[in-house]
């Protein structure tokens, strides 16, 4: 599915903590925890993504693997989600507690950019 919907719900994700990044050559997987009681909520991204601080000064984001020295993704570990934001069809995003943003953009007509988990709800970008 091209695009970011309307009515993408993110709010399971608000009050979730990011405990996990897995990076591989193509993709990034995001991993936020919450109840003790509930599944992870996982975000994997094969498209675009980026971080910006609280100014909105871009600290990472995504590039090809041969084009980068070093990440700095990691600076959201053990960050709450604080707030959500949907910018339909392009983007979304997650607002930290330290008012850090990450977004996922949705940047190909062709591929899948990015696919949300969410118990047991499977949704494709």
């Amino acid at each position: 599915m091209y695009g970011v919907p309307e009515d993408l719900d993110l709010a399971p994700f608000i009050g979730t903590t990011l405990d996990y990044i897995g990076i591989g050559k193509y993709e990034i997987n995001f991993v936020f925890s919450g109840d003790p009681h509930e599944k992870d909520r996982i975000v994997n991204v094969g498209g675009y993504w980026e971080m910006r601080d609280a100014q909105s000064v871009l600290i990472d984001k995504a590039v090809e693997p041969d084009e980068r020295n070093d990440y700095k993704i990691h600076k959201l570990l053990s960050k709450t989600v604080t707030d959500t934001k949907v910018k339909p069809p392009e983007s979304f995003s997650f607002v930290f507690d330290n008012g850090w943003t990450l977004t996922f953009v949705d940047d190909s007509e062709h591929y899948e950019s990015c696919h949300i988990s969410v118990g047991d709800r499977e949704i494709y970008i």
